[in-house]
């Protein structure tokens, strides 16, 4: 039987980042999008290259904190060989349904900064 909401099949969201950013992410009360970061001045050691970090801010998405559907992220990896993570921190969100649905909240089905990449609400 299909269930009548597509999110309840979606069981947990995943956010990874370098694990010097935890005391951080801990001073802060939680994850916050790059954007915020920069405009409050905050230090962090972003995942990102600084080819995706600027395609974000060119398209908008360094306003949202970037989640992913599972715990092995090809991005994650490449962040380790580029030495932008040095030790990964998974952090994972349960009842990722309730996070789907919330206001402002974007799903892309692809890389989001890519060219052509459409969000969805």
């Amino acid at each position: 039987m299909v269930s009548p909401d597509p999110f309840s099949r979606v069981t947990w969201l995943y956010h990874f980042t370098d694990r010097r950013n935890l005391t951080l992410i801990w001073d802060l009360d939680g994850l916050w999008s790059t954007a915020k970061l920069k405009e409050m001045g905050v230090e962090f050691y972003p995942g990102g290259n600084q080819h995706s970090l600027d395609a974000d801010e060119m398209v908008g998405m360094d306003q949202y904190v970037h989640l992913c559907f599972k715990s092995n992220h090809p991005m994650e990896y490449l962040a380790i060989q580029d030495g932008r993570i040095e030790k990964t921190l998974w952090i994972y969100i349960e009842d990722a349904a309730s996070v789907l649905k919330m206001d402002g909240v974007l799903f892309c089905p692809g890389v989001s900064n890519k060219s052509g990449m459409e969000t969805c609400r």
